[in-house]
């Protein structure tokens, strides 16, 4: 049985070790978040969510940031945790990025999948993006 969540992110407070310009962040930036989680729609709140995001290294071949995420999702019938790497011009450019996901409690213990997500708004102070999280047995 697969089962797909699709919701609206928002971030309600962040820490980060340093202040940076969004646009030229450095290797060893952390970012501590903390989301709420909205329907699709973005009408009513199903969840929260919290991770992780560290600069870790700049790939040769173009230039780019890369991150590593870890994100867990705590929903009404269970939990999951994403982690994996993403390139951050990518995510500045709203396009889609896709992370490994598990679930770790309720409904979704024992699948895995992909959870991908894009921002829609890089300069709104709650960072909103869509989250789409495909998960299989």
């Amino acid at each position: 049985m697969a089962v797909e969540i699709k919701m609206v992110e928002k971030t309600i407070k962040y820490y980060c070790n340093m202040e940076v310009d969004p646009d030229k962040v450095p290797v060893g930036w952390t970012s501590i978040y903390f989301d709420n989680l909205y329907d699709s729609e973005d009408k009513e709140q199903i969840g929260s969510a919290s991770g992780v995001n560290q600069a870790i290294y700049v790939r040769e071949s173009d230039g780019h940031m890369i991150q590593y995420v870890t994100h867990q999702f705590q929903l009404a019938d269970g939990t999951l945790a994403a982690e994996g790497p993403i390139d951050r011009e990518t995510v500045k450019a709203r396009e889609w990025v896709s992370i490994p996901v598990k679930g770790t409690s309720g409904l979704y213990l024992g699948m895995s999948g992909l959870w991908t997500w894009r921002l829609y708004s890089y300069t709104d102070p709650l960072i909103p993006g869509y989250s789409n999280i495909v998960l299989g047995p």
